[in-house]
């Protein structure tokens, strides 16, 4: 056997399985949330210094959105815009009407990082399942 165990190798193929439905469990609930549809202005910019390779500055759109009469503001920080002119453009954003303080991002990176990897990590362990049988396949027959 070229595990050891086959425990581990269905061990692992269940934390794939369990970070693959983490993901889709965050982006549906973001989309049930998030239903309601306001009109934002951006009021401001926040300079923020990535930490990459490129160390290039990005500006976080400080938005303003009105809901039911009152004034909301937040930062969308999952932009990476590299354009600080941005003050006094207008923008479709997305709200949780029960509690429109909370800006909702469609497919959020978090939501959609813990899907991709939770994918990837299935795919690479049930590969590895069915490498593991055709090479038993091959040699075990010798």
């Amino acid at each position: 056997m070229i595990f050891g165990t086959h425990f581990l190798a269905w061990l692992n193929l269940l934390i794939g399985i369990a970070l693959l439905i983490y993901g889709i469990t965050l982006l549906v609930r973001e989309n049930r949330r998030c239903v309601q549809e306001v009109e934002a202005v951006c009021i401001n910019v926040r300079r923020v210094r990535r930490s990459d390779r490129s160390w290039a500055d990005i500006y976080n759109p400080i938005l303003e959105y009105e809901w039911q009469g009152e004034k909301y503001v937040v930062e969308n920080d999952s932009t990476g815009n590299t354009d600080p002119d941005i003050i006094g453009e207008t923008c479709k954003v997305m709200i949780d009407p029960e509690h429109p303080e909370r800006f909702c991002r469609k497919g959020s990176p978090k939501a959609i990082l813990i899907t991709i990897l939770g994918a990837i990590y299935t795919a690479a362990v049930v590969g590895l399942i069915v490498l593991e049988k055709i090479l038993f396949a091959l040699l075990g027959s010798n």
